[in-house]
């Protein structure tokens, strides 16, 4: 239990591994040099990885860029109106959030979220396990992940920009914290989303997976995903495709 929590610590190895870099350079050992400097690449490779280039967008098919937001409310405590301002200035067109509470629901409606993105399908609920995704383009509900203690809705966007049309499912990811006696069930949950990425078509998984790219269950759901035609087609982290592996997302 300790190690899954520990790993999620591991892009921050990096400061420990520079210092040792500069101290071996003011020494004279030129095998710690050599050592430290291995360590440093080795390290550098591990927080950039190779393989999570941005995938090109099929040929002949309509392109839909949608911009997306995704909360985790903690108990719906969230600045309802900081909401509202963060998706009018960045231009959001679909909103995840867990935690999701019927009086940060009624907050929302107050400070205008129900004008910017006028489409919802909620659940709010008075623990953690509520969830609700707004979108400026029509969804509809095509299902929810089973056996999770969070509810984590599948939802199909049809959205259209500059006369495409393109259809993306999207699910809203809450999975259970790996503390305490837990881990069993976050791996469960990790496994039961992995399972929702291996569903043909254009997919968005998004929210509170409770996880890091420095976690192997995490890194299984990415290489499970499927292209519109049904074949394999790898999911991209954008934390660690866009370089941010420094950023904190778990545990914060």
């Amino acid at each position: 239990m300790l190690v899954v929590q520990l790993l999620s610590f591991t892009p921050w190895l990096a400061v420990p591994a520079a210092a040792a870099l500069i101290l071996a350079f003011l020494g004279r050992s030129r095998w710690r040099q050599a050592a430290a400097v291995v360590l440093v690449v080795c390290h550098v490779f591990w927080l950039f990885p190779l393989d999570t280039a941005r995938p090109a967008a099929a040929a002949g098919r309509p392109a839909v860029q949608l911009k997306v937001m995704n909360l985790n409310s903690e108990f719906g405590q969230a600045d309802a109106r900081e909401i509202v301002r963060l998706v009018r200035d960045n231009g959001v067109a679909l909103l995840a959030i867990q935690e999701h509470t019927q009086g940060l629901q009624d907050q929302l409606s107050a400070a205008g979220l129900d004008l910017l993105l006028p489409n919802r399908i909620s659940e709010p609920t008075n623990d953690a396990g509520g969830s609700a995704v707004y979108s400026r383009h029509p969804m509809e509900l095509v299902g929810v992940v089973p056996n999770t203690p969070f509810r984590m809705p599948t939802v199909r966007v049809t959205a259209e920009s500059g006369g495409a049309v393109a259809m993306l499912e999207v699910t809203s990811v809450h999975v259970l914290p790996p503390v305490d006696v837990r881990v069993a069930q976050w791996r469960s949950d990790l496994a039961a989303v992995g399972r929702v990425a291996e569903r043909p078509g254009n997919r968005l998984l998004i929210g509170d997976f409770n996880a890091t790219y420095d976690h192997a269950e995490f890194r299984e759901i990415l290489t499970r995903g499927a292209g519109s035609d049904g074949e394999a087609a790898g999911l991209v982290d954008v934390g660690a495709a866009s370089g941010s592996r420094l950023v904190p997302t778990w545990p914060m």
